[in-house]
């Protein structure tokens, strides 16, 4: 949700993943801070993907991501002051550790935030670098962490690295937040090693959170996120971008849970969101049964796709570490 007032919006033309023009009308939003700005969110009516149409441009987020980051130290802090917290990282880390590398292997995480994963990858012999947009985040990274970190939009960084660079390219709820996914990925692509992989993960607008509560549904966060993607808009994002997917599969996610009923229970007492998160270990144990039953079914409010570039997947069934 916004906390900034917003000062122009961006018409787009088409869709970015098959170019049509011609959508349908899921819900207005008012930005809680600018009640005179509205963010549409629409469907594509050609291939089904959802996106804010108009919206702030990404100047305008680049220029207050300080706001963004200051959720996630607070959070952070949360989570390490809690055993259950901490367990959380610990298995966070493990569900993102790409399988099946040796170490000297090369990795670059898009949207770094401060380098905590790639401090974490770094001490199981990965060779590290990170893209962040926040000034102060990729400071962090650099100055505490040592870690190589350029600061900027991947948009306007990735064409800047050389190509056939990296193993690995990592992408924890980044693509949502980009002008331009298809140019993204297709530069990610480019960066990548013969044999390479790219994982990510973005919201899953397929959730069954997201059916039943609707605009209180906590991934929606906008205007942050410009793009909502389902498993088969998601898959052909990347087909087109010239990827082969492997695998697209939910993630338990229940901190998202609590929040989205965090954003409805604050309607309902007629409060603004101050930006602040409830961290609720007792919710978080009561829902995680149900988060893995809806992760199976590929309905809860994650999903973790992994993809190989299309040029370079013929022949590479054996090869050590494709996803399983």
């Amino acid at each position: 949700m916004a906390c900034w007032r917003v000062r122009m919006v961006i018409q787009i033309n088409g869709c970015n993943l098959c170019g049509a023009t011609s959508t349908a009308w899921q819900a207005t939003y008012r930005d809680p801070a600018d009640r005179n700005t509205t963010f549409r969110l629409v469907r594509c009516h050609s291939c089904g993907l959802v996106y804010l149409n108009p919206r702030a441009p990404q100047s305008d987020f680049l220029s207050r991501s300080s706001f963004y980051q200051g959720i996630i130290r607070d959070m952070r802090q949360k989570l390490f002051a809690s055993r259950l917290g901490q367990f959380a990282i610990r298995r966070m880390r493990q569900a993102r550790t790409p399988d099946g590398w040796a170490e000297g292997n090369s990795v670059l995480d898009i949207g770094c935030a401060s380098g905590e994963y790639l401090a974490y990858l770094r001490g199981l012999g990965w060779d590290v670098q990170g893209i962040e947009p926040d000034p102060e985040a990729a400071r962090e990274a650099r100055e505490s962490l040592g870690i190589d970190v350029r600061t900027g939009a991947a948009e306007a960084r990735l064409p800047q690295l050389a190509a056939q660079q990296f193993d690995v390219v990592t992408m924890w709820h980044v693509l949502e937040h980009v002008d331009d996914p298809r140019t993204v990925l297709a530069e990610v692509r480019r960066v990548l090693k013969p044999g390479g992989r790219l994982i990510l993960e973005v919201p899953n607008f397929r959730s069954v959170w997201a059916a039943l509560l609707r605009g209180y549904w906590f991934p929606l966060e906008y205007p942050y996120h410009q793009y909502h993607f389902t498993p088969p808009t998601l898959r052909r994002m990347l087909e087109q971008s010239g990827f082969t997917v492997q695998e697209i599969r939910g993630q338990p996610a229940p901190a998202e849970t609590t929040w989205s009923f965090q954003m409805l229970w604050n309607r309902l007492r007629n409060k603004s969101w101050d930006g602040r998160l409830l961290w609720s270990p007792a919710a978080i144990v009561l829902l995680y049964p149900l988060e893995m039953l809806l992760a199976g079914l590929g309905r809860t409010n994650h999903m973790q796709a992994v993809a190989v570039p299309q040029a370079l997947h013929a022949g590479l069934s054996n090869l050590e570490g494709t996803a399983k």
